[in-house]
């Protein structure tokens, strides 16, 4: 899956798209959009598009074998941070800030993805601070958040915001009637090798796969 497969917010996708070309990747973006939006799909496309080891495109070529790992998951330098419990606690920036001080295992950027970032505690989010102020050379920052409200205005200023729109209902159409048809074949308890085969007409990665299962 790369942008080109993402539906909707097309302006965004070319937006990020053409700071790849000129080589122009802020350290820091911050995703805002409601739990309708995709935000970790578009955030894991975008890490994926800048590790890609053919960048002159901007998107990632779904060959190499940076964005096969990003497809199955297992990236080395692609760092998750997300709640635990509810919340995402100082300790959790502390160890990400010791992993960064390292250099990136396969290329020359390290890309951290932080989903729930409005949850973090007012603690976390001034150690964050730190390292946004100094960041971690070749180091980019994915801060995923519902309510940017709950963030200080020096995490925001600090990144490149893009807000997302939620996708209209006829984008989806084809996607509706596959999920319709797998939920029936879940409540009717067909065998999951059915399920899985007609899971793949509608999704295109295991990433996808699964965030497609777990929204039922």
């Amino acid at each position: 899956m790369s942008f080109n497969d993402i539906k909707g917010n097309k302006n965004i996708t070319e937006r990020m798209s053409r700071a790849i070309r000129n080589r122009n990747i802020s350290h820091a973006y911050l995703l805002e959009g409601d739990s309708t939006t995709d935000k970790i799909g578009l955030a894991e496309n975008f890490a994926k598009a800048i590790l890609c080891e053919n960048t002159g495109a901007g998107d990632s070529c779904e060959f190499c074998q940076s964005c096969s790992k990003v497809n199955h998951g297992n990236h080395e330098d692609i760092i998750y941070i997300k709640a635990e419990g509810n919340s995402i606690k100082d300790e959790s920036i502390e160890e990400l800030q010791s992993k960064i001080r390292n250099k990136p295992f396969a290329g020359d950027r390290t890309v951290v993805i932080v989903q729930d970032a409005d949850t973090m505690t007012l603690r976390a989010q001034n150690r964050l601070l730190k390292t946004l102020e100094e960041p971690a050379p070749g180091t980019v920052l994915i801060l995923l958040s519902e309510n940017v409200e709950n963030l200080t205005e020096t995490i925001r200023s600090r990144c490149i915001t893009y807000k997302l729109n939620p996708v209209e209902i006829s984008d989806y159409k084809d996607i509706i009637s596959g999920s319709i048809q797998i939920l029936d074949m879940i409540l009717k308890g067909a065998p999951f090798y059915k399920i899985s085969k007609k899971l793949v007409e509608y999704t295109t990665d295991r990433p996808t796969a699964q965030s497609f299962l777990n929204a039922f």
